[in-house]
C-alpha cells in the first residue's frame, strides 16, 4: 500500500497570568500506511497510535499537543520553550482582547461577516 501523507497548520494561542499573550502555528502530519492513519508534530514532538480515520488521528494528536504543551507550561515558559524548540512564537498585542484561560487553547477559525468589495 502506498503511503498517503497530509499536512495541516493549526494555531494556539498561549496564555501567561490568564490572558493570551501569543501564538504559535504548529504543522501536523497525518500519514497512512498497512496498519492505519498515525499523526505527527515536530513542536512539540510528539505522535499519535495508529487509528482507522485521519480524523481520528487529528483529535488525538491535537490533544496530545495541547496536553504536551500545559505540562510544559507547568515546568517553564511555553513560549520560551517553543523557540527553543524552533517553532516560531508570535506576540498578541494588549490592544486585542481575547477571551481563554487555558494555557494553550487551539486558535479555531471563526465565521465572520461576508467579504464585499469597497470602492476605491
Amino acid at each position: 500500500m502506498a503511503k498517503k501523507v497530509q499536512a495541516e497548520g493549526v494555531y494556539f494561542f498561549i496564555t501567561e497570568e490568564g490572558k493570551p499573550r501569543y501564538f504559535v502555528r504548529l504543522t501536523l502530519r497525518f500519514q497512512q500506511d498497512e496498519k492505519g492513519w498515525y499523526g505527527l508534530c515536530a513542536q512539540p514532538a510528539t505522535g499519535t497510535s495508529y487509528c482507522e480515520t485521519a480524523e481520528e488521528a487529528r483529535e488525538q494528536l491535537l490533544g496530545m499537543v495541547k496536553l504536551y504543551m500545559d505540562g510544559t507550561a507547568d515546568r517553564t515558559s511555553l513560549a520560551d520553550w517553543l523557540t527553543a524548540q524552533g517553532a516560531t512564537v508570535y506576540p498578541i498585542p494588549d490592544c486585542i482582547q481575547l477571551e481563554n484561560s487555558e494555557t494553550a487553547a487551539l486558535a479555531e477559525p471563526m465565521p465572520g461577516p461576508a467579504l464585499t468589495s469597497v470602492p476605491a
